[in-house]
């Protein structure tokens, strides 16, 4: 018989996801050129869109730019 097994760890009882977050999110706002956020910015977007989070940490509405952040098409 094969089984399998999925696991959600939505809330990081298992693993604590915060680090590689924030790790992403420096290194993606460096490549774009902005200021890298502190890890509380960070932490308080967990849990959104990607592109809704990006906006927040730029201090922007999701526009043109957070997608180009998003999808790393800086040009």
């Amino acid at each position: 018989m094969n089984r399998k097994l999925v696991l959600f760890d939505c809330d990081g009882t298992i693993l604590d996801s915060v680090g590689i977050i924030h790790d992403s999110m420096v290194r993606t706002f460096s490549e774009a050129g902005y200021a890298a956020p502190v890890q509380s910015a960070t932490r308080s977007i967990i849990g959104l869109t990607l592109d809704l989070a990006i906006a927040r940490l730029l201090g922007r509405a999701v526009d043109g730019l957070a997608g180009q952040v998003v999808s790393h098409d800086l040009g």
